[in-house]
C-alpha cells in the first residue's frame, strides 16, 4: 500500500519502491480459500501488475518518494525508470537462457542467480524467476512443454 499527499507530491511507498534495491516480486503457491475469496485478482501474472503500478504511481509525479527503509528518493521518474529497465533487463536474459533450450524454472534460477544461495534465497530466486516466466508466458513470448512430468520453458 502507498498512500499520497496530493498537496505536497509525497509518495510514502512502504516496500513498494526502494531506492538501492528493487522489491521482491516473484510467484507463490496460493492457497484456495484465498484465491476464491478475491477471486477478480489475477495471482499469476505479479509482475505485470507491478509494472502497472509504477506506471499509475509515476503519473502522479510524485517530487519526493520515502520507502519503508532506506534512502528518501528525490529523484522518483528516475528510480522508477531504472525498476522498470531491471525487470525488463531481467526478462530478456532469462528469455536467452531457455532460447531453443527447454528448462524448468529451478533450473533457469540456478542459471541466473547462481548455485552457491542458501535455502530462502534459492526459494526466493525461484519465485522470482517463475513471475518473469509467468509475465513472458502471458505476453506469449515463451512456451513451455511437459516432459517426465515436469513443465519446462523455452523461447
Amino acid at each position: 500500500i502507498c498512500v499520497f499527499n496530493k498537496q505536497k507530491k509525497y509518495l510514502f511507498s512502504g516496500d513498494h519502491i526502494l531506492s538501492r534495491i528493487t522489491p521482491h516480486i516473484g510467484n507463490f503457491v496460493i492457497p484456495e480459500f484465498i484465491s476464491k475469496q478475491y477471486s477478480n485478482y489475477n495471482f499469476s501474472n505479479v509482475l505485470d501488475q507491478y509494472l502497472q503500478s509504477l506506471d499509475r504511481i509515476n503519473d502522479l509525479n510524485a517530487q519526493v518518494i520515502f520507502p519503508g527503509h532506506q534512502e528518501i528518493i528525490y529523484n522518483p521518474q528516475e528510480r522508477i525508470k531504472q525498476i522498470k529497465d531491471h525487470h525488463n533487463k531481467r526478462l530478456k536474459d532469462i528469455s536467452k537462457v531457455i532460447k531453443d533450450n527447454p528448462m524448468n524454472p529451478y533450473k533457469i534460477s540456478k542459471i541466473h542467480f547462481g548455485e552457491d544461495l542458501d535455502e530462502i534465497n534459492s526459494f526466493l530466486a525461484l519465485s522470482e524467476v517463475l513471475g518473469h516466466l509467468l509475465y513472458l508466458e502471458d505476453k506469449e513470448q515463451v512456451k513451455t512443454i511437459e516432459k517426465n512430468g515436469q513443465i519446462l520453458y523455452y523461447s
